[in-house]
């Protein structure tokens, strides 16, 4: 198995979507802990790792996103944490792929370590953390994982603080987005340098690759940054603003939607119907510098077999 630090800004890798979701497709009572799965019925988790697979994603998540001190304890299931999370990361890897990525939600420091600690305890390829917070909140989570390991850590880009300092929310000439969350661009100096239109506001030196690590707003310390977003050309923009901020490996997973109140043969339509357009954006992500690319929760292994399958033949 390939060491993932030496693949980084290297190889482009296609990458399964988070598990639970995919549990959820099979018609469980959901009013149960499908983490604890890994534990009940782990030939039913690996057989839904296998499909991914053999749709040709190279990095699998494994079963543990929930799989916390204060999520388990609503199922009365704390004891087994330790178990659910170490049996996760062994049926992801005896499922035959490349990387293992175990999967962790963000949560409070002491709830969060002790999760992160039962997880490397079975040497994964990378951690991924999963949730949006604050710069200073997900710097946080960032550097007490970083503190215990040296493996890969996946993290999302910062949420723009909820007040932005000084008058910067109230400047028209500030571009939302990426720009927004930087404190450099306020409204004394943006809107004073006439070398800077509101078009440009989002590519302010500040914000560049060179100097994206001074910028008290955005993600320190993880190795990859990943995206979520519809695959449209919107989301392609934000990518664009993201592949300028961070010099990290990007890791794109976009959404794909799932029509309400369809019949299960119009849904299914429906769905494939986008895997052409799933297909086309795994393209242009790529073009934009993503390395990981795959889909989001609750796509099928049909949107997986179709980035992978794209992927392969023109890269």
């Amino acid at each position: 198995m390939p060491d993932l630090h030496l693949r980084l800004n290297k190889d482009v890798l296609t990458v399964a979507p988070l598990l639970t979701w995919q549990l959820l497709d099979l018609d469980l009572d959901t009013s149960e802990c499908l983490e604890y799965l890994n534990v009940l019925d782990d030939e039913l988790v690996q057989e839904t790792h296998r499909r991914f697979k053999l749709a040709g994603a190279q990095c699998v998540c494994t079963n543990t996103l929930r799989a916390n001190r204060t999520v388990l304890q609503q199922y009365g299931l704390e004891d087994a944490l330790v178990d659910i999370n170490r049996i996760g990361v062994r049926l992801a890897r005896e499922a035959g792929f490349e990387h293992i990525l175990a999967t962790v939600s963000l949560a409070d420091p002491e709830v969060l370590l002790e999760q992160v600690a039962a997880l490397l305890s079975e040497d994964p390829d990378a951690l991924w953390l999963v949730g949006e917070a604050e710069a200073d909140d997900l710097n946080a989570a960032i550097d007490s994982i970083k503190a215990q390991t040296s493996i890969p850590l996946i993290a999302a880009a910062a949420k723009a603080p909820s007040k932005t300092k000084g008058k910067a929310a109230e400047d028209p000439s500030i571009t939302k987005g990426a720009a927004a969350q930087d404190s450099s661009i306020t409204k004394g100096k943006a809107a004073q340098d006439p070398s800077k239109t509101k078009g440009e506001a989002a590519q302010d030196s500040s914000i560049t690759k060179g100097k994206a690590a001074q910028d008290p707003s955005i993600t320190k310390g993880a190795d990859i940054i990943y995206y979520m977003g519809k695959p449209t050309k919107e989301s392609l923009e934000e990518l664009r603003i993201l592949s300028e901020l961070y010099t990290n490996p990007l890791m794109v997973c976009p959404k794909v939607g799932r029509p309400e109140g369809a019949t299960d043969k119009q849904r299914s339509l429906a769905l494939n119907q986008l895997i052409d357009t799933m297909a086309d954006f795994a393209l242009e992500a790529r073009a934009l510098g993503a390395q990981f690319i795959g889909t989001a929760p609750g796509s099928s292994p049909a949107f997986t077999g179709s980035v992978s399958a794209v992927l392969s033949y023109l890269l």
